[in-house]
């Protein structure tokens, strides 16, 4: 992860599966359902039943992996055996593949829990989720220690970022279906992806051509101009996700419930329809009335219409 790529891999999946998130996020609150989780599949086959998130996790999670032993040589070494004090070597980059693989064990949770199991289990996936980030918070702060001027201070922010998401998500699962915890838990994860990439170029690849100072101070106070600047535009493109997805919801017919069937069930009457067609309708079987303050009994009645 101490390269180009390293950084904007993860950079990019984390911004990718922000975005899923918003758009799963804006349809749930549209919709009023109580959780941002994608609906059920009602087509057959499994092809259809596997989730998107996990997919993502899966699949950027094993080509960071591949990237990282690639940067190796392919030699994941733990201790050098000629040193006589056993020392680590490596260790940064073993704090990767514990990071990396954290996140394919979170996707392949997804996919069981989705197509092998019965029933699905929700609060194994989220509880999966919540450990894959909470993982990342002890990781990045050790990070630290090998790291000095404008690169500490990116990696500074950057803790701060997942610290937050971790927060939010923890509190997710103790006090759930809670809008408001929905949309920062996707702003944190637009943040936290898009200042990846932002680490990547601004450390490697500078769009100016010319490296950053690494220990001017006036630049490791403006990064944290760029990192609030990023906090702002992760909020923007949350706002950008719900108008199309607000767009999206009106003009492109009802929306599926979460069972994935997409007839209407409930139907609003109109203010103006009077009284006498009610009562017509429920004379000829067209609507049921449920008696909400009727008294209970012992046995069952059978409620007639006299004709």
């Amino acid at each position: 992860m101490g390269d180009f790529g390293g950084h904007m891999i993860p950079g990019l999946a984390i911004f990718i599966f922000g975005i899923y998130q918003g758009v799963l996020t804006s349809l749930s609150l549209l919709r009023d359902q109580l959780s941002p989780h994608p609906p059920t599949s009602q087509r057959t086959g499994w092809l259809w039943q596997l989730p998107v998130g996990a997919l993502l996790k899966v699949l950027f999670g094993t080509i960071s992996f591949l990237h990282e032993i690639s940067s190796l040589h392919a030699t994941m070494i733990v201790t050098d055996y000629n040193d006589p004090y056993f020392s680590i070597i490596f260790p940064m980059m073993w704090q990767h593949f514990t990071m990396f693989t954290v996140f394919i064990l979170s996707g392949l949770v997804d996919l069981v829990s989705r197509v092998c199991l019965a029933k699905r289990r929700l609060g194994l996936e989220v509880a999966a989720q919540i450990l894959a980030t909470l993982v990342l918070v002890p990781l990045m702060f050790c990070h630290l220690w090998h790291m000095e001027g404008l690169e500490k201070q990116s990696h500074i922010l950057l803790l701060f970022s997942i610290s937050l998401l971790a927060l939010a998500m923890t509190i997710e699962l103790w006090v759930p279906n809670q809008p408001q915890l929905w949309l920062i838990k996707t702003w944190l994860f637009l943040v936290t992806g898009t200042w990846l990439m932002h680490m990547a170029f601004m450390l490697f690849y500078p769009v100016t051509a010319r490296a950053w100072h690494h220990y001017t101070t006036e630049n490791i106070m403006f990064l944290t101009t760029f990192f609030c600047w990023h906090l702002v535009a992760g909020a923007l493109i949350l706002g950008v996700i719900y108008t199309f997805s607000i767009l999206w919801h009106q003009y492109c017919g009802l929306a599926p419930d979460l069972g994935g069937n997409n007839e209407a069930k409930y139907h609003l009457c109109l203010p103006e329809t009077p009284d006498e067609e009610l009562q017509e309708a429920e004379l000829e079987g067209h609507i049921q009335r449920t008696l909400f303050f009727a008294e209970p009994t012992l046995g069952p009645r059978n409620f007639r219409v006299k004709e």
